[in-house]
């Protein structure tokens, strides 16, 4: 089972019984910032991240494209 922890909530907490653990997971971005910014407001229509929770554009190195990180906390069981 899967659950996910927005940064800034409190933990989801497990019944006993369960051997949940945190981890965490990166989502990478890559391409234009108008792409980018595209799909960080699609997700956040769907409910899934806040727009303020990605990182700002960071430069990859080729000309046009910038990387964006979202990193959400989980509880794995």
């Amino acid at each position: 089972m899967l659950q996910t922890h927005i940064e800034g909530t409190p933990a989801p907490t497990v019944s006993a019984g369960h051997s949940a653990h945190p981890e965490k997971v990166r989502h990478l971005l890559f391409g234009s910032e108008a792409a980018l910014q595209q799909v960080i407001q699609t997700l956040h229509v769907l409910g899934y991240a806040e727009v303020n929770h990605w990182t700002k554009p960071l430069p990859t190195g080729r000309p046009g494209e910038v990387m964006r990180i979202l990193t959400r906390h989980l509880m794995v069981e």
